[in-house]
């Protein structure tokens, strides 16, 4: 294998293990507690719960039952840029 050869092998491998982080990273998005998602949506907690019970705001819950908020829920109640 030549010198360039060798580079666009590795310089391939480098690029198929960022495109698999960003998969990963699809995978399993950022995950809000209800508490940091009730301030970033600029609302009490209370009512983010209210939210959540009413079935406004999708969840996924831990194992222990605690819910937590996909960033991509939150997203879908902040104002469009």
């Amino acid at each position: 294998m030549t010198d360039m050869q060798s580079y666009w092998y590795f310089a391939t491998l480098g690029a198929d293990r960022r495109l698999r982080r960003m998969a990963a990273n699809m995978e399993h998005p950022k995950l809000y507690t209800p508490r940091d998602a009730a301030q970033v949506l600029g609302i009490t907690y209370p009512s983010l719960k209210q939210w959540i019970y009413r079935g406004k705001l999708k969840t996924m819950k831990t194992q222990g039952g605690h819910h937590r908020i996909p960033e991509t829920e939150i997203d879908r109640f902040l104002p469009k840029r």
